[in-house]
């Protein structure tokens, strides 16, 4: 049996415990991402316990019914192919912009999920990023020049 408590310090409208905080607890909780549905007001200082159902969990007090239902979050484009990948040079490229594109598909993995793990963006660096800007600092994956030689011997076998 898994429990957990809402302190006071989390309070959000009208006594109750903050919606986005106690999801993310009952997301952490689970260890995989979720799609949570509040029921209704969360309790504070009140032992709250994770029941699994058939097709995924419930957070319940002692009150009537469920305080927030979870199931697994389903994201259907995390293994999805880009639709478009667009190049443009203006005219000023050494190689036919149709050649960078067959260069860039072949050498870099643009699904969301692939990026998502790539640039290691699920890990906290929002705060580094929100001021200065976010491009052209050190520090960042999306900075790293580890792709170079890949994408030139790709741009070489279709220009």
């Amino acid at each position: 049996m898994t429990t957990f408590r809402i302190g006071h310090r989390f309070q959000g409208p009208s006594g109750t415990g903050q919606g986005g905080w106690t999801s993310a607890l009952f997301e952490r909780t689970i260890g995989e991402p979720l799609t949570i549905s509040i029921r209704r007001g969360i309790p504070l200082e009140t032992d709250l316990e994770v029941i699994e159902v058939p097709g995924g969990w419930e957070l319940h007090d002692d009150g009537p019914g469920p305080v927030m239902t979870a199931r697994p979050r389903t994201e259907p484009f995390v293994d999805t192919e880009p639709v478009s990948i667009d190049v443009m040079t203006y005219g000023t490229g050494v190689v036919s912009d149709p050649a960078l594109v067959a260069a860039v598909r072949e050498t870099f993995d643009l699904r969301p999920q692939a990026l998502i793990r790539r640039l290691d963006l699920l890990r906290p660096i929002y705060r580094p990023t929100a001021a200065y800007g976010h491009f052209g600092r050190d520090g960042f994956p999306w900075e790293e020049l580890d792709h170079v030689d890949a994408l030139k011997q790709a741009t070489a076998q279709h220009a």
